[in-house]
């Protein structure tokens, strides 16, 4: 008997991966429909547009914000109890033997997806994968943003703690965060299958030099506008742009043009929302990611490893990555590290726009190719 397998995920991933945990959940999804095939692979989405089409079915999520609080309030994150009835009855029509649940924010559901499976004497295995630890995820929002996420966070909490009784298996992106679930849940990770991209940088050239007057180079930051990113590129702007006169900064990204006002300064550039990237990435001297607190793995940095660049970056940044030893990558986590790195840099050797090492890190451990197969060993052993 062919298996059949759902993946669940508390957002629509499919039209569109506007950011790091939908192209997460994308790579997650292609990778079970090549292992388990098209037909036997099912989709479980929420959207505030439901849709239904062949072995996809979007739900709806929420009206409004009011909506939100008030399901968060009774427990449930993605959608109201009585949109949980119906996605329930859908899956029990699936007949299914694996659920894959994307992020631990569905745990109530799950609890009664495989209740009621036992309940008819069926059997239903549940892989979770951690895209992060949510309590600590939402802990962050109520630290740094607002303390209104007090009233999500007892929702992630519960929802989080009850998938841990119902996963047969758990994987994580880092194991950091397989180190945290074993200190909060007594229990960790089975697999860490890291943070991993097709190679779209492949067809571009490997030798590509620009050269350019040294009052002209280049530092880049890629990532959308949100809290984390926000923070940091503030406080890079404030603390290191300042000393590095003879360099410009682009900040390339979603939503940054809304606050092209408060950051622009003579050698920095808010470029904001853009509809390809790779024009960027190659024209760059070199990636600053100045992240200091976040979850999981940042997307930004495979990214920057798979154009090859140099990069400056946080210890947050550079986490579940393994960098060590690697030439051209620097870890900086005060202004005179970053400071001192970056001249150290620009001002001896060479500058290459792309590096062959990092390129090499990034094919041998971050392209999809290269975990596809171990994963795959792990998916047939459950």
């Amino acid at each position: 008997k062919l298996l059949r397998a759902l993946m669940i995920s508390g957002h629509e991933f499919l039209k569109s991966q506007s950011n790091g945990g939908k192209k997460c959940a994308y790579r997650n999804y292609l990778l079970l429909k090549e292992y388990f095939g098209e037909n036997n692979l099912f989709v479980c989405t929420f959207d505030t547009q439901p849709e239904e089409k062949q072995n996809v079915r979007t739900f709806f999520s929420h009206k409004n914000k009011m909506s939100q609080v008030i399901s968060a309030l009774r427990g449930s994150i993605i959608c109201d109890t009585n949109v949980i009835r119906d996605v329930i009855f859908y899956i029990e029509s699936l007949d299914i033997d694996i659920i894959f649940c994307e992020r631990s924010i569905m745990g109530n559901l799950i609890k009664k997806v495989v209740a009621s499976y036992r309940k008819k004497g069926k059997c239903i295995k549940v892989i979770l994968f951690q895209q992060n630890v949510e309590r600590n995820y939402v802990w962050n929002k109520v630290k740094h943003e607002s303390l209104f996420y007090l009233i999500p966070y007892f929702a992630f909490k519960r929802n989080e703690k009850s998938i841990m009784d119902y996963a047969d298996k758990i994987i994580t992106l880092t194991s950091r965060d397989h180190k945290l679930l074993q200190q909060v849940y007594n229990r960790g990770a089975d697999y860490i299958l890291p943070m991993t991209f097709d190679d779209l940088a492949a067809h571009l050239p490997t030798d590509f030099k620009q050269e350019k007057p040294a009052n002209s180079r280049n530092l880049l930051f890629v990532g959308s506008l949100f809290q984390p990113n926000y923070e940091g590129i503030l406080w890079f702007v404030n603390n290191v742009m300042p000393l590095l006169t003879n360099l410009n900064l682009w900040i390339v990204g979603k939503d940054w043009e809304h606050v092209k006002e408060k950051i622009e300064k003579q050698n920095i550039q808010v470029i904001g929302t853009v509809d390809s990237l790779t024009p960027y990435y190659m024209d760059a001297d070199a990636m600053v990611l100045p992240i200091f607190y976040g979850d999981g793995m940042k997307i930004k940095t495979a990214e920057a490893i798979m154009y090859g660049k140099t990069v400056f970056a946080t210890d947050e940044a550079l986490e579940g990555y393994e960098v060590e030893d690697i030439k051209n990558i620097y870890r900086c986590n005060t202004k005179e590290e970053f400071v001192k790195s970056i001249e150290y840099y620009f001002n001896t050797g060479t500058t290459p726009k792309i590096n062959p090492e990092i390129r090499s890190l990034f094919q041998s451990k971050y392209e999809t190719n290269a975990v596809k197969k171990d994963f795959f060993k792990f998916l047939k052993e459950i």
